[in-house]
């Protein structure tokens, strides 16, 4: 079936944004592939088994949590930047993968937890809000929950080519919608501070060039990376990357920066995505 932007879809309802973007909300049908065609790209989307094979953007529905991944091809990235100390410049190779669009979020995790015998880690002071990323979440607890959705963390290397690699122009970006710090596409302290957490994925203006939202901004999010280097204080951390509500200096959001923390620890600065493959 061809679905258009246009069209009266019986399936699922796709809702068209100012650049074409779309959303699947709350779609009833939980097995099958179908096609949406913007004026910018045809996306294919896949329900029930993960598919073998699949392009750039396309997406697959997670039967277990609901959410949508999204595939990036394998092929060759530049990862890192010349001002970014950890994290130089250098071609790296990956195979495909399928990393989700959006952080994990609290109505999410609370399905997580009413599935399994995990509880819910100590609320911020604002609260749970249901559609905003979960927080407080140690790296254990985070792989609990990948474990349960069929999914793992990404490595970072998989973060920064999902968050930075202009696929379609074969260059690296400084932030996931450019070259130049824009306030007004990540949730952040940097123009006015903020107390909390933002809905997530809300803020479309700042998608990655494969069409992951918050990849910059709102928490900083866990990998399956550890930081490595010469100081053994920090090597065995693991590797943050996105930059959070609370920072208020541009260069946290640099795709290429590189934050690590105790992977036991928790704050609420913290959140995570998931991925899988190849």
């Amino acid at each position: 079936m061809r679905l258009t932007i246009a069209a009266a879809v019986s399936m699922y309802v796709v809702s068209a944004i100012a650049n074409f973007e779309f959303t699947l909300q709350n779609p009833q049908i939980s097995t099958g592939v179908d096609q949406v065609t913007t004026n910018k790209t045809s996306i294919t989307v896949f329900r029930g088994e993960r598919p073998k094979k699949a392009k750039a953007e396309d997406i697959w529905i997670n039967p277990k949590d609901g959410s949508e991944l999204i595939y990036v091809p394998a092929g060759t990235f530049q990862m890192g930047d010349k001002d970014q100390i950890s994290n130089q410049p250098r071609q790296v190779s990956l195979d495909g993968y399928w990393i989700y669009k959006n952080v994990i979020t609290v109505k999410m995790y609370k399905k997580f937890c009413s599935d399994s015998s995990h509880s819910m880690p100590t609320a911020p002071s604002w609260g749970w809000i249901d559609d905003h990323p979960i927080v407080n979440v140690p790296v254990i607890d985070a792989e609990a929950y990948c474990k349960w959705a069929g999914i793992r963390l990404p490595t970072e290397e998989e973060w920064e080519k999902a968050a930075a690699w202009d696929y379609r122009n074969n260059r690296k970006l400084l932030f996931p919608w450019g070259d130049v710090f824009d306030g007004n596409k990540c949730w952040s302290s940097v123009d006015s501070k903020k107390a909390r957490t933002n809905p997530a994925g809300v803020i479309r203006s700042g998608k990655s060039p494969y069409g992951l939202l918050d990849m910059a901004g709102n928490v900083w999010q866990w990998t399956r990376s550890n930081y490595g280097g010469s100081d053994a204080s920090i090597s065995s951390h693991r590797v943050l990357r996105g930059g959070t509500w609370s920072s208020d200096f541009p260069g946290n959001f640099r795709s290429a920066y590189r934050d690590n923390y105790k992977p036991a620890y928790w704050f609420l600065y913290y959140g995570f995505r998931g991925a899988v493959g190849p």
